[in-house]
Order: structure tokens, then sequence, then C-alpha cells
């Protein structure tokens, strides 16, 4: 047996049901979630929120993760009429995109 197949199974799910998690899905959150949803794509929360939301914090600021690549996300947030800022961070895997002119959000493939 490999050494992670031990490990794996001392890990534990969790579920959160925290308010500090529900307040960060504002409307354009929520918009970002369904639209990922409607090109069944995932969308995770990634990075120090992660961390943040366990320890029952709202997050300042959050990062996510997703199954779809930048040529996927531009075309999804074109049909969508979603804004996409700055492009520099698609050689990287990112692609940030600003909804609703209020809240901006950075999106990387899973690697």
């Amino acid at each position: 047996m490999n050494k992670v197949g031990p490990v794996l199974h001392q890990l534990k799910k969790i579920t959160i049901d925290t308010d500090s998690f529900w307040k960060i899905f504002t409307p354009e959150l929520t918009q970002l979630v369904n639209t990922f949803k409607k090109y069944d794509y995932e969308l995770r929360i990634a990075g120090g929120a992660v961390r943040d939301i366990i320890m029952d914090i709202v997050p300042e600021d959050i990062d996510f993760a997703s199954t779809a690549t930048p040529p996927q996300m531009k075309e999804m947030f074109e049909k969508e009429h979603i804004r996409m800022l700055h492009k520099k961070g698609e050689e990287h895997g990112t692609i940030t995109c600003r909804i609703n002119e209020k809240q901006n959000f950075e999106v990387t493939t899973l690697r």
C-alpha cells in the first residue's frame, strides 16, 4: 500500500453551515456560481478564504478554482455578458471577471 492511502482514510469531511459562509453569497457570487453550473463546470472556493470560513470568519477576499480552462471561461463570460478585466493572469490560468460592476472574482483553472 502506498503512503498516501492511510492518510486519506484519516481525513474527515466537514460540512460548513455558518453565518460567515452564507454571508459570502452576494447576488454577484450567486450569479457566478449559477453561471458555472449552467455550463457544467465546477467552481470551488480556494486559498485563504477556505481557512477563514472554517474559522467562522467572513473572508475579505475569495479566490476560486474551476474545472473550466481560460478559453472556456472567456467563452462562457462573453455569452453571459460578464465583463472580464485585465487578462494578465490568463497565462497562469486565471481569469478575472466583474459582475454587475460591483464585485471582482479571480477564477483559476485547477492544476
